[in-house]
């Protein structure tokens, strides 16, 4: 059985719940991967959870790092990954 075939993938980017403390509030921002394999005899799936970036707000503004550590315009963030844009407003 040629799995490729059989292989269904969906990936997303989001932000996930902000962490706060000292004021300090963090904002991960997550790659979510399913896999499903359909096999002779039923299903099988394959889930991970990856940080991509992370979004640092203090009181003298916010910073985003790729998770490589390399700091990125705030903007650049939401431009590379659009769907966390609402969340970053709310903070």
């Amino acid at each position: 059985m040629d799995l490729n075939k059989h292989t269904k993938t969906k990936k997303t980017i989001d932000a996930e719940r902000p962490l706060s403390c000292d004021g300090v509030t963090l904002l991960p921002v997550v790659e979510t991967k399913v896999t499903q394999y359909s096999l002779r005899f039923g299903i099988s799936c394959v889930a991970s959870k990856i940080p991509v970036a992370l979004l640092a707000v203090t009181s003298n503004g916010k910073k985003a790092f790729r998770i490589s550590g390399e700091e990125i315009p705030g903007e650049d963030l939401i431009k590379e990954y659009p769907s966390i844009k609402e969340a970053v407003e709310k903070l």
